[in-house]
């Protein structure tokens, strides 16, 4: 008779590292509940599909570097006051997405941060300059530009 880590082995063999992290509890509720055959494999690919689906959800948002998760549960209808829930529930059963609709959120424009590094964060340790960001490139301070400068024109 084959035992518990020798079955163990032949999961992770196949790739269901999930049934296999899972077989003692799985048999232990299928001995309890006194589940057939059947339902007991059910039971086991059930846990698979779970676990692999949790994983590709966790994997899809660590690739999207989202800064913190947040979930309409979360959202403060009470200091948005142009958007009822009653609203937001009506575009939760994606319909819009049925009838081939376009659904567009107006708002102010988020400004964001520039991401290269500072010349701080490169370098050792150093006194402090008057300003810690590297300034504008340097064919920002040329004299010949296409067009007159401002301060040539007349007028």
């Amino acid at each position: 008779m084959p035992s518990i880590e020798t079955t163990v082995a032949k999961f992770r063999g196949l790739r269901c590292t999930s049934i296999a992290a899972g077989l003692p509890d799985l048999l232990a509720a299928a001995e309890t509940n006194e589940v057939s055959y059947l339902e007991f494999a059910d039971m086991l690919v059930e846990h698979e599909r779970r676990q692999r689906n949790h994983k590709r959800i966790l994997r899809n948002r660590k690739a999207a570097g989202f800064p913190t998760i947040k979930r309409l549960e979360e959202f403060d209808y009470r200091y948005q006051t142009t958007i009822t829930k009653r609203q937001v529930n009506a575009l939760l059963d994606f319909s819009f997405i049925d009838n081939r609709e376009n659904l567009i959120f107006i708002g102010p424009r988020a400004w964001a941060r520039p991401t290269w590094p500072s010349a701080s964060a490169t370098r050792p340790s150093r006194p402090a300059t008057r300003s810690s960001s590297p300034g504008p490139p340097n064919w920002w301070s040329r004299s010949t530009w296409p067009w007159p400068r401002a301060s040539s024109r007349p007028g």
